[in-house]
Formats: structure tokens, sequence, C-alpha cells
């Protein structure tokens, strides 16, 4: 059984629309309601994100997202085959690999180690294979019109539950100010520019190496490698690469450290080794090694940082352990330095850095949806498993066509958004013998090809869901052109264009609940000036569980 419980009834708002980002926040205090329940999950574990381990265990990708073993207090997640439970869970890895049977353990959020019931290989045997979650939770909304430039959000969440982000919501009330807002945790770094990274994460009072070593451990906590969405540059933008996609390969970081540290004042370049890519900075008349992507630098006996050169005579300096961070063997990766006849320098492909800057025009809606993990913006490896973290959103915007640019008898939309367009849905509302059947897309503004449409009642409907996949990198606006088939205005015969419009982002750059107190920063900008004194506000909402397991 379901209730619903007001656990706040406070709405605090302080009315100051002109604030800078710069000045002290306007306090607000959110609406806050809660639902409880109980649920069964169940996540369908994919042939494609199972492979070999050693002897008769096997490795599987999970996005369920429940603590594992490997945590004090265990998983309390089962592992399905065919509707039943396997007999052996938490069992040691070493028994999985040499007895299976049906053996395996929910190690982390992430992986499962497994054997099937006969020791068969999961992929190929047929079977059904399901990781089951059962969960007691309160699901908690947190609601808030903000009128000032600037504001401060307080939200406490459970601390003796784990805490599961849903989604955030922000809604331009106004029908005439287009606005841009920015939501960040106030203990995070400033993701939206080069800029503001570096003016977060260094300061002034930093040596060299404290600068490298400080963009080296950003890019370590706000990235992790899984297979990029492109092999071009487009992974290279440290903004695009933490905000949009979260994810990539070792050449992708160590870009990202190159064009982080170069903002910083420092020389650097990219050296290949033998299928690993990392990244060295120029200071105290020498080279120095970063690699984020496994998360390690090593120091020589005087307590420097080694460079390439070095490390490619002293492989004791990265043997010194027999692991890195990530479990690589310390041993091939010093093989990948001492093979010195493929070791190359070089300085990254790179785009012009993006400036994370959303734009709502008036009656504009955005959803942030940390759940919705249906589709990734890929150009390449498409064969390979969807990332293990990432986010489907949706820009939802209702465009009156008298009011958009009249070209050659057409009406013209122009949709822009800073994070990578995956597809989207456009709803006509027409008379049904206005003659507007034509819609084209367009990836620049000149060159439109035509979308499928459909007649709906009271209008017509065409999605932009194949023209997205047809395009041979990513997207960040398109426009839509409208025509009538007897060549008069298209803005007679429709009142308004109903444009949803589907994106990727990457949860972790986002504004997450966590546990006990948070506290959040808004800022709001007008799209090309100051917000007038009469901008109607925008609309807040954070959604989370409080989740335990059961």
């Amino acid at each position: 059984m379901r209730t619903t419980r007001i656990t706040s009834l406070v709405l605090f708002i302080v009315i100051g629309r002109a604030a800078s980002e710069d000045s002290t926040p306007v306090p607000v205090i959110p609406y806050v309601s809660a639902t409880t329940g109980e649920r069964l999950l169940k996540e369908l574990i994919l042939k494609s994100d199972i492979t070999p381990e050693d002897g008769k265990c096997f490795v599987a990708r999970v996005r369920l997202n429940r603590r594992g073993d490997r945590d004090f207090r265990g998983s309390f997640c089962s592992l399905l085959e065919d509707g039943k439970p396997l007999p052996h869970p938490r069992s040691l890895h070493a028994s999985i690999r040499k007895e299976g049977l049906g053996r395996y353990s929910h190690w982390t959020a992430t992986h499962v180690y497994l054997s099937a019931s006969d020791s068969s290989d999961p992929r190929t045997n047929g079977r059904r294979y399901e990781l089951v979650s059962k969960e007691s939770f309160r699901q908690r909304t947190a609601r808030t019109t903000l009128t000032a430039g600037h504001s401060s959000l307080s939200i406490v969440a459970a601390d003796d539950r784990s805490v599961r982000p849903i989604r955030i919501v922000m809604r331009n009330l106004d029908q005439q100010v287009s606005v841009s807002p920015h939501l960040r945790r106030s203990d995070d770094p400033d993701l939206t520019s080069v800029e503001s990274i570096i003016s977060s994460i260094t300061n002034d009072q930093m040596s060299d190496e404290d600068r490298a070593t400080a963009i080296w451990k950003f890019l370590i906590d706000w990235r992790y490698h899984d297979y990029p969405a492109e092999r071009r540059a487009e992974m290279h933008d440290p903004v695009k690469l933490i905000n949009v996609y979260g994810y990539g390969f070792c050449d992708d970081s160590a870009a990202a450290f190159c064009v982080l540290a170069s903002k910083a004042g420092m020389k650097t370049r990219s050296v290949g080794l033998s299928g690993h890519v990392v990244a060295e900075a120029f200071y105290d008349n020498a080279w120095h090694m970063f690699d984020p992507d496994h998360q390690v630098r090593y120091r020589t006996k005087d307590g420097r940082v080694a460079g390439v050169s070095e490390l490619e005579f002293q492989p004791e300096l990265i043997t010194s352990q027999p692991d890195d961070p990530l479990g690589f063997p310390s041993r091939r990766m010093a093989e990948m330095y001492t093979t010195r006849r493929d070791n190359r320098p070089f300085q990254a492909a790179s785009s012009d850095p993006m400036e994370l800057r959303p734009v709502l025009d008036p009656g504009d809606q955005v959803v942030f949806d940390f759940t919705r993990r249906q589709r990734v913006h890929r150009r390449a490896y498409r064969d390979k498993p969807l990332p293990l973290m990432f986010g489907n959103g949706i820009l939802s915007q209702n465009k009156l066509l008298s009011k958009t640019n009249l070209r050659s008898n057409a009406r013209v939309i122009h949709v822009q958004w800073p994070y990578v367009i995956l597809g989207g849905q456009i709803r006509i509302a027409s008379k049904a013998d206005d003659g507007a059947s034509t819609v084209e897309a367009s990836a620049d503004g000149g060159n439109f090809a035509a979308l499928p449409v459909i007649s709906i009642n009271n209008g017509l409907a065409t999605s932009l869901d194949s023209w997205i996949d047809a395009q041979p990198s990513a997207v960040y606006e398109y426009w839509l052109r409208i025509r009538r088939n007897d060549g008069t205005d298209p803005a007679i015969g429709i009142k308004d264009v109903s444009v949803d419009t589907e994106f990727q982002f990457a949860p972790r750059a986002h504004a997450q609940i966590k546990p006990g107190m948070n506290g959040f920063v808004v800022a709001v900008h007008g799209k090309d000036s100051q917000l007038p004194e009469n901008w109607r506000g925008l609309d807040v909402e954070l959604v989370w569980d409080e989740v335990r397991d059961k």
C-alpha cells in the first residue's frame, strides 16, 4: 500500500531578481513531500554485457545501481536463471572460477561475477539471467519557484538509507523572457566552462605540480573509463567529456588534461604508448606524466613525478605495486612504457571547448532523468555494451509558429541545446485540411531533409530519431522547416508546434541529492541581458528515493 506524507510545508521566497552569480545568494526553503512503498526491481542482463573471466566464471555489467558484496553490509540482490534463484550467492571469486554450478557474487554496483547452474556459458546457453532487488522506498520531492537571479537551496535527505537521485525538472514560467539556469551543489566545482573548472580547482598559490595534480584528481573524480561515443575530437573537450558523457578512453582523459592544464598556463602534450595514451605537463624544466584514466602518476626516489622518458628506463617505479587503482597489472603497464619504439608525443586534436549554457525559452521545461537510460549517442564502438552510467533528458518546448522566422513561405524553428541530441518528437496542431504536410530537418540551417509525417488527431506528428541517427557526428542544434503544399504561410493554419528534444547527460556532473544536508546554488541569467524586474520565475523540482534493501 502506498501512502503520501507531507514532510515540510515551508516555502520561503525572497525577491531580488537582478542579483549576479557572484553576489550573496538568496536563501530559499523548498516545499518537500514524500511517497512511501515497496517494490521489486529486475534488470535483464544482456548477453553483450557478459564476458568470460577465468575458469567457469563470467563477469556481467549491470546498471541496477545497488550496493554489492564488496560493501561490508553485502548485497541484498538475487541473481535469477530462467526465473529461479541461483543457489550460491556471495560466493568467493575463486570458488566461482573453480566450481561454478550457480555460484555468484554481486560484487559491486556495476558488476556481477557468476557461473551458470550447470557451469555452461551464460552467453550461449539460451537462459535468461536477471538481477533482482526488493526494497522499501520513500520517494521525496522538493519544489520551489525561484524569482532571484542567484539563490541557495538547503535540502535534507535521510542519512540512514541509500539515496538515489531520480530527476531534476526546471521550467521557465515567464512567457516573454528566455533564461539560462545553472544548478549545482555548493561544494562542487563549477563545470560550465574550462575557465570555471580551473578557477574552481586551482588557485594562484599553487605550484605547477599542485595545479597539475589538482587537474589529474579532478578528471579521476568526474569521469570513468568506458567506450567513447566517437573516435574524433568530440570527446577531447573537457566540458563535453564531463557534462555530456562522463566517460571515455585513455586518450580522451589525456586530451582533457592537456586542455585544462594549458588553460592553467602550463605546457602540455599527450604521449601514445603501446595501446595506451597518457598526458605530460612541463614544469621545473622537465616533463611529468599524469594518467587520469588509470588514476596513476609515478614518483622517483627523490619524490618527483616521473616523466615518460624516465619510466621507459625505470619500470620498477611502476611495478612497486602489483596492480594500479583500476586493478590493471602493473607489469603489463610497465611493458607499455618500456617498449619505446612506439612511444610518441603528440598534440591531440580538440575543438574549441564548449560553454555549458542551456537556455530555456518562455514556457520551456527540461527534465534530467537519472533513471531513464534507453539511448546514447554513439558513432564508434556500436557493437559494445551501453555505458555503465548515463542519463536521458527531455527538453519540451511549445513554439507559436507565427513568431518563428518566415523563409520562402516556410516557417523555421531553431532548437539549440548544450547536451548531445538523441532524437525527438514533433507535434503540429493544425486543421485537417490546411495543407501543411511537409516537415524537414537540418543540422546546419541550410541542407534540409524531409521527415516522415503522420496524421494524428487535430494535426500532424513526426520523429527526429532516424534523422539524428543518420548524422555523422554529435548534434547540438537543429532547424525544423514547415511548409504548406499550397505555398502559403504555414502559420495561417497552424497555431503551435510542440517539440520534445531527447538528449544525453552525465549524471555525476549534475546536482545529485546525497545523504544528509545538501546545499545547492542556482544562478539564473537572462539570455542576452540581466533579468527584468517583472520576471515571473523558474520552477525547480528535485526528486530522489531514500531506499532500504530488504
